[in-house]
């Protein structure tokens, strides 16, 4: 089973990165670093002695307090012992979920492009992973715009067969920056509504990460962006309201399980503190899995989390993230586009795709690159608007090794967020990400820009 698992993706690139000396904005962890309030949060909880075993599926300290947190925005009461639990890490959840719901032979269905571990844990429970691609929009003003791209209703339905068990959303979606909006939800709610056994997991650990004024691109005049936990950055005060939940479509709870990670939302991704909110028959089965593969979460990041809650609430953290990733994402918008990459501009989280074509036609213009084979075999890959057999044969894998080769900048390739049959439709995107230092952001501008002028 596990050798349908290829090599990780990130870990190659970040890998490829660091030998060549290139500009990681590829694997999604942020490198400006944890807020203090929840670094001293951690410190204080382990000399306090939270360092037993916890509860399996979360300590009613931190399921309490998120019960209060979410019940406004779900507009129900959620029990905190039956509707929530706590893992080591949003992806653990993912992974308990496949378990408990999907049985060898059955089907998960996503929409493409997706996170690579709903594929790893669909195969660990010995499921096929079937894909429905998001269509892309024709541009505007020159521009890609993550909110114009959609899913095919018509193809969704489709796909759903007797033997589909599980339909994994992402929102804000990892790859694209999609954030569904509660129309958009609603249209996936009428199809799921025709087929009852299929359940639902709700991705939305980039809950926060939606943008007051998607679609201002001013570019930022301050550097360093001002943190979150700063009050330099303006309050949005429906930060909390902006996110769009399929769960709270209306018959939508009972089948979904919604996924939410402390680790994004406080940029301590080590930490792998994730969690659900879910109904207490699917929540019951998510902890039994939980419980026989890692039996509880860290007990003091637990109390360290739910402390970090109380805290950021106070400093209006919460409502100053959405600011904080729009000044994030305008600042690279403009390398990239300065470098000859067209953006498709994401409305939340951490990630944007670029389409690299007019930058490799720059660079074939050149002499020092014309009679390059890698960059022609590129070219001729993506004439050929074809699926590649092997991931590594894809040409936006090809040239996103090309790329950290040179030393300039990290990039992971969107076929590899495809299911194979679908993989032409990522061949000519690379996914960048701005959870990254000014710093970062700014030199990979600056390589890049030297590469295509050079």
């Amino acid at each position: 089973r596990l050798r349908a698992m290829g090599a990780n993706v990130f870990a190659h690139f970040s890998g490829l990165g660091r030998a060549h000396g290139a500009v990681n904005l590829g694997q999604g962890f942020p490198s400006f670093g944890t807020p203090a309030f929840v670094q001293q949060a951690g410190v204080d909880a382990i000399l306090a002695g939270a360092n037993q075993y916890a509860r399996p599926g979360g300590n009613p300290d931190i399921l309490e307090k998120l019960a209060a947190f979410y019940s406004p925005i779900f507009e129900r009461e959620l029990d905190p012992l039956a509707n929530l639990a706590t893992f080591n890490g949003g992806q653990e959840g993912i992974v308990c979920a496949m378990l408990a719901f999907v049985d060898a032979g059955e089907e998960v269905l996503v929409v493409e492009p997706f996170f690579d571990a709903y594929n790893n844990a669909a195969t660990l429970a010995g499921a096929e992973l079937r894909g429905v691609p998001l269509r892309p929009a024709p541009a505007r003003e020159g521009r890609g715009w993550a909110a114009d791209w959609s899913v095919d209703l018509e193809a969704l339905d489709a796909a759903i067969t007797p033997k589909t068990k599980l339909l994994v959303l992402n929102t804000p979606q990892t790859f694209v920056g999609k954030s569904y909006t509660e129309a958009e939800l609603a249209g996936i709610a009428d199809v799921m509504r025709r087929h009852p056994q299929v359940l639902v997991i709700s991705d939305e650990v980039y809950e926060f990460m939606n943008y007051p004024t998607p679609e201002d691109l001013t570019a930022p005049t301050v550097t360093p962006t001002p943190m979150p936990e700063e009050p330099a950055l303006a309050v949005d005060a429906a930060a909390r309201t902006r996110q769009a939940r399929f769960a709270a479509v209306d018959g939508m709870f009972d089948r979904t399980i919604t996924l939410f990670s402390a680790g994004k939302t406080f940029s301590c991704t080590g930490w792998r503190c994730g969690y659900t909110v879910a109904p207490a028959h699917l929540t019951a089965e998510l902890v039994k899995v939980h419980a026989a593969n890692s039996f509880c979460a860290p007990a003091p990041l637990q109390s360290a989390v739910t402390a970090a809650f109380d805290e950021a609430e106070r400093r209006q953290y919460f409502e100053r993230m959405g600011a904080f990733f729009q000044e994030k994402r305008n600042r690279l918008v403009h390398h990239l586009e300065a470098a000859g990459v067209e953006v498709t501009v994401p409305g939340g989280g951490f990630f944007l795709l670029g389409d690299y074509t007019k930058l490799l036609d720059r660079l074939l213009a050149k002499p020092q690159h014309a009679d390059d084979a890698t960059l022609r075999g590129i070219q001729a890959a993506l004439a050929s608007n074809t699926s590649a057999p092997a991931i590594t044969d894809s040409p936006d894998y090809q040239f996103a090794e090309w790329l950290a080769k040179q030393g300039c900048v990290v990039g992971i390739p969107a076929s590899s967020a495809y299911t194979p049959e679908n993989r032409h439709h990522g061949a000519r995107f690379l996914r960048f990400a701005f959870c990254k230092t000014d710093g970062e952001i700014i030199a990979a501008g600056e390589r890049l820009l030297e590469l295509a002028e050079a």
